[in-house]
């Protein structure tokens, strides 16, 4: 990765609304909903690479050596090695997108959580990551540095929900992706085996108990919700 590559739109953060810190609402609340414009917004600027934020980045490769850090990678952005055989154009627009998403985090979060954003600088990680690893400068781990997704990782554990109601989201996400679409099959399936591996509700399933108890839980939920409606 190099360290001089950075652009105009980078420098301004994402076009996301600043972090209501002085929400009322719960910490997951605001995060979840703070996260949607995220998505949006990264989406807009950086379409092949807006999978990986639901993603968790780990410092090896997927068991089948096809996922560098164990990441979504759009088959549009594998076209782009294609295109003249090298990963200069790929990896100047992940990095571009990695230094969008860290300043966009810093912008937000830097007053509360200087820490994580300090340990995910792109410079402070690298040297971290080279030492712990024992990575020459020019290993792809390095070259394709999620230093952003990092950074959102751990500052998605300060916010995030644990236990049941992570369990109730992941279900959630997981009924969306389901349903069948005959305009793009191959599309439907990459989502939907993103979802069940990447967003790890088949991680969440303890057992066929487990399963079902979510299921029925979500289901009530719906049924209050309804009802609430349906009385106002």
């Amino acid at each position: 990765m190099s360290m001089s590559k950075s652009s105009k739109d980078s420098d301004k953060g994402l076009n996301v609304p600043k972090f209501d810190h002085g929400s009322t609402d719960s910490k997951g609340g605001k995060w979840r909903k703070w996260l949607t414009f995220l998505s949006s917004a990264f989406g807009q600027s950086y379409p092949v690479f807006v999978m990986q934020l639901n993603d968790v980045p780990e410092p090896i490769d997927s068991p089948d050596d096809s996922k560098l850090w164990n990441l979504y990678w759009h088959p549009m952005s594998l076209r782009m090695l294609s295109a003249d055989g090298s990963y200069e154009k790929l990896d100047v627009e992940f990095t571009r997108s990695q230094y969008a998403l860290y300043h966009t985090l810093n912008l937000n979060f830097l007053s509360h959580h200087r820490q994580i954003i300090e340990d995910h600088s792109p410079l402070e990680l690298t040297r971290t990551l080279m030492q712990k690893h024992n990575w020459p400068q020019d290993d792809e781990h390095i070259t394709f540095l999620p230093f952003g997704l990092l950074c959102l990782r751990g500052m998605a554990n300060k916010y995030e929900d644990s236990g049941v109601t992570s369990d109730l989201h992941k279900y959630e996400k997981f009924t969306l992706a389901k349903p069948f679409k005959q305009n793009n099959v191959s599309a439907w399936i990459a989502d939907l085996q993103h979802v069940w591996k990447v967003n790890t509700w088949h991680n969440a399933i303890k057992d066929p108990e487990h399963m079902k108890a979510v299921e029925i839980t979500q289901q009530v939920i719906k049924g209050l919700r309804l009802y609430s409606g349906r009385r106002s």
